[in-house]
């Protein structure tokens, strides 16, 4: 809640701790040839791995517990009362 904030706890950012300072300048080049050493295939292959099983959904209706189950329909009546 920001009414509950202190006036210190408004001003300091999380990010000025990491020494970023922030966007780039006008006149500032960027920094090129930045290589990762990281194997984003092997490193995702070997979470998945690890990670846990999810658990199934039980998304199937259960047509034995409905109110209607065993009834002959509505409409299968009216068509045989017009034969």
């Amino acid at each position: 809640n920001p009414d509950q904030l202190r006036p210190s706890q408004l001003k300091e950012s999380k990010f000025a701790a990491m020494g970023g300072g922030g966007p780039p300048r006008r006149g500032e080049a960027p920094v090129m040839g930045l290589k990762s050493s990281k194997n984003f295939i092997v490193a995702n292959a070997v979470e998945v791995i690890l990670a846990a099983p999810k658990k199934p959904q039980d998304t199937t209706k259960k047509f034995l517990h409905k109110e209607d189950y065993g009834k002959v329909p509505k409409y299968l009546t009216h068509i045989k009362r017009d034969i």
